[in-house]
């Protein structure tokens, strides 16, 4: 019986200490996923608007300068005319900035959309790790359950009516695997607190049993003892009888 609890006892440890090294392990991860995701989102942010800047900054370091505005102002007055454009001037310039401006606008677009992409691809990523680790806290909350019902059978036997709640979700996790701990540590202690008398137990049995023992021994030398004077008394009466 001791032998058995102690085996028992043996078996909830270690499935203890695995379910808690699963639960930091865990927690573990989700904090370096975290950091990993916040990094890259930071360097691509960061590579993302130092390309736009630099795209920007060439784009405006291109672009010729208007010939009339660098001009002074006695040239301005003394040939106004010559420099005043002409609407078909006017339209060709303004398709020019047009077409200028539309290049940097499309690739405003593709890097805001690679963006999206990318966030897009990260949140998937990050989901199916959730759900990967969804299941695994499932898997240790059963694991819980089964190893709380154990304690509580262990419990019942050593000490009636202690209960121990086998309720288990994702927020109680930690407190059930401490209360099976306590109670493991109650369970220790139990045993070796008579561990002696069990001991004491075997001893006074093993007395005993000796003592029956020789007993026996001496009941059956007793029991020859009387069947030799039996036959000895069988033999006298035979003879006796023949004589008469």
């Amino acid at each position: 019986m001791m032998k058995e609890l102690e085996s028992l006892k043996a078996i909830a440890e270690s499935q203890l200490i695995e379910l808690h090294n699963s639960l930091r392990d865990e927690r573990e991860q989700k904090h370096i996923y975290k950091q990993q995701l916040d990094h890259r989102i930071q360097q691509e942010s960061r590579r993302n608007l130092d390309s736009l800047r630099m795209t920007l900054n060439g784009h405006s370091s291109t672009r010729p300068d208007d010939d009339y505005l660098i001009e002074g102002d006695d040239d301005i007055e003394d040939d106004d005319t010559s420099r005043v454009p002409s609407s078909t001037e006017y339209s060709d310039t303004f398709e020019n900035d047009q077409q200028e401006q539309q290049p940097v606008g499309n690739l405003f677009s593709e890097i805001h959309g690679n963006e999206i992409r990318k966030l897009e691809l990260e949140c998937l990523q990050l989901s199916q790790i959730k759900s990967s680790l969804d299941n695994q806290l499932l898997t240790i909350n059963e694991k819980t359950k089964i190893l709380s019902h154990k304690i509580q059978h262990l419990m019942d036997i050593i000490i009636p009516n202690k209960q121990l709640s086998t309720e288990s979700n994702s927020d109680d996790t930690d407190n059930l695997l401490v209360k099976a701990l306590e109670s493991i540590e109650q369970i220790d202690s139990i045993v070796h607190k008579n561990l002696h008398l069990f001991n004491g137990d075997q001893d006074l049995l093993k007395k005993k049993s000796d003592e029956q023992e020789n007993f026996i021994i001496k009941l059956k030398q007793d029991n020859n003892i009387l069947m030799k004077q039996c036959n000895d008394s069988q033999t006298l009466f035979s003879k006796t009888h023949d004589n008469l």
